[in-house]
């Protein structure tokens, strides 16, 4: 028991950031890459974590592990807090692919620390993970992180099928931001702000660069809110600010917390803001991809040495990125193509894109 006391302070649930580790950054895709890893929602199951009244929402995705957790549902685990997290043990082990295995994570994710056999909740400090390693994602939270962060020292999370808000029927609103010629990506949200401002595409708004942090536009007329409330705001998060009427994209932190309503959140580099100035954004809609609509291409992505396979139904246009978003190879074809990746070794981002619309985004290790 004291063995395993000295090396939990090392691990995914409670790192001390190990300054001679290397850091392995997080794909992020070009600036005209229309996917993002939000794109895999074809293969999303919604769930919930109850943790006494507390009940979060979230979503498990299609890999090997969130694959092996949701056929076991629902289950309870006993989790305790660290500096970033909550993580406790699941026993059996979760199954894992080695390719699924990365460093890092993003405020909200749902994983698997490989090393501990422990299930984590991840919801701070995503700016100072890209050296913690042995993490296996498995899906992500959709509830505000407040309120995993006012949680007790020790919960018992009992974790199920979220029978009242599947993914399986839902579509996911997607919309390019463009400006100074680069374009990002982001999701929309569900709620009656996003639905309000989605109703405004295509439009170009004059953006103010404020306060070393955020950008942002008042509109004249107030967006109507069904959730506003006071809380600390995520890197890439698009907001709402009530009392000014402010449509805001957050593109760093500096730990202020104020009254918002969430919109959504950019899939990509929103450092591209840092220091723009005051400048014209672009917003139009990008596909409304069904749900069951990409489901039936049943995409899959496997990785065999340097050649990465990709096989689906139809048009296959697959780009592969390396982890600071440069284009390795592009390739195209139909029903299944093979991408030679040959003289790279590390994480890699695949893309699938059909004729019209984005099929899948995986991360993947290249050996």
């Amino acid at each position: 028991m004291m063995a395993m006391c000295m090396i939990l302070p090392l691990s995914a649930c409670e790192s001390s950031g190990n300054p001679n580790e290397v850091e392995v950054p997080n794909p992020v895709p070009n600036p005209d890459d229309s996917g993002n890893n939000s794109s895999e929602n074809a293969n999303q199951t919604a769930v919930t974590l109850t943790v006494g009244d507390v009940v979060l929402r979230g979503y498990l995705n299609d890999n090997k592990t969130a694959k092996d957790l949701i056929a076991r549902l629902p289950i309870t685990v006993h989790l305790n807090r660290g500096v970033h997290d909550y993580c406790g043990g699941i026993s059996p082990a979760l199954a894992y692919d080695e390719s699924d295995v990365q460093y890092g994570w993003k405020n909200g994710d749902l994983a698997f620390w490989t090393a501990g056999n422990d299930f984590v909740i991840f919801h701070s400090e995503e700016e100072n993970s890209s050296s913690i390693g042995d993490i296996v994602n498995i899906g992500h939270l959709t509830t505000d992180l407040e309120t995993v962060r006012n949680l007790e020292q020790n919960i018992t999370v009992t974790i199920a099928l979220d029978n009242n808000n599947s993914t399986n029927n839902e579509t996911t609103t997607q919309m390019n931001i463009t400006v100074n010629g680069h374009t990002l990506t982001a999701i929309l949200d569900n709620n009656v702000t996003a639905q309000a401002f989605a109703a405004k595409l295509p439009i170009t708004l004059p953006m103010m660069d404020l306060y070393g942090r955020e950008m942002c536009y008042r509109f004249p007329e107030a967006l109507p809110t069904d959730d506003a409330k006071t809380r600390g705001y995520e890197v890439g998060e698009i907001v709402y600010y009530p009392p000014m009427h402010s449509f805001v994209i957050m593109y760093k932190q500096n730990g202020e917390h104020f009254q918002m309503q969430s919109i959504g959140r950019v899939q990509g580099d929103v450092s591209i803001f840092d220091g723009i100035g005051d400048v014209n954004v672009t917003f139009t809609k990008a596909n409304t991809t069904s749900v069951n609509s990409a489901k039936a291409h049943a995409t899959s992505v496997e990785v065999i040495g340097n050649i990465v396979n990709v096989k689906g139904n139809g048009t296959l246009n697959v780009t592969v990125f390396d982890s600071k978003g440069g284009t390795l190879q592009k390739k195209h074809g139909k029903d299944s193509v093979a991408v030679d990746c040959n003289g790279f070794h590390g994480l890699a981002l695949v893309q699938v894109k059909g004729e019209k619309e984005a099929l899948t985004l995986k991360k993947v290790l290249i050996k």
